[in-house]
């Protein structure tokens, strides 16, 4: 008989923190600028989950080779895509414990395309 797959899990990933640390050559003809941001984002009770504190950014496997769909926090936090940026350099990825939470943090820079309006 098959196994059963690992029953759906309710990820929630809370924004603690976003922000522009630096915002440089704002071109209005292209629409584009050039930015660092930093983004900081918090899973509850998040410590006490040993897939989300393992220390392995892919996605998991069990031991029969298929997907176990409980990747790790740091998975979670590769995910995180830019997609009006051109040139996206990752400064800082981390996930670190805060008491019973768990925190991801990422800083990038970049530039971004976003269409100006007044």
């Amino acid at each position: 008989p098959e196994a059963e797959p690992n029953p759906p899990l309710l990820r929630r990933l809370e924004v603690v923190r976003a922000d522009f640390t630096q915002v440089s050559s704002i071109d209005q003809v292209t629409q584009t600028f050039h930015a660092r941001l930093l983004l900081l984002l918090r899973i509850r009770d998040g410590a006490a989950d040993r897939h989300l504190v393992e220390e392995y950014e892919g996605f998991p496997l069990g031991e029969d080779g298929q997907p176990t769909f409980r990747p790790s926090a740091l998975w979670y936090l590769s995910q995180i895509d830019f997609p009006n940026g051109t040139d996206v350099r990752v400064i800082e990825s981390k996930v670190t414990k805060h008491g019973k939470d768990l925190h991801l943090m990422k800083r990038i820079e970049g530039d971004f395309f976003e269409r100006f309006e007044l």
